[in-house]
């Protein structure tokens, strides 16, 4: 790929589907929280509990719709109100 239009588009893409992916996992998160292990750490990341959840409702799409239209719904009221998240 040497067309940088196509190139900052995929990048905008990756970034849209991190945020995805970790907005999820936090409100995941706040609804049933990660187990710590012996050592203290997260047993996984936010990111990888909310790519987890994310993958799951889309490979069964046809029975998962209502949680998808959840997760979407998630990301768009994050993404509109970007200014009102605590850094």
């Amino acid at each position: 790929m040497t067309n940088p239009e196509r190139i900052s588009k995929l990048l905008a893409l990756l970034a849209i589907a991190f945020c995805w992916c970790h907005i999820t996992g936090e409100w995941l998160h706040s609804h049933k929280p990660i187990k710590p292990k012996k050592h203290g750490r997260k047993a996984i990341s936010i990111f990888r509990y909310g790519l987890d959840q994310l993958r799951e409702i889309l490979l069964n799409i046809s029975h998962r719709m209502r949680d998808f239209k959840k997760m979407v719904l998630l990301l768009l009221k994050q993404l509109a109100s970007p200014l009102m998240r605590p850094i």
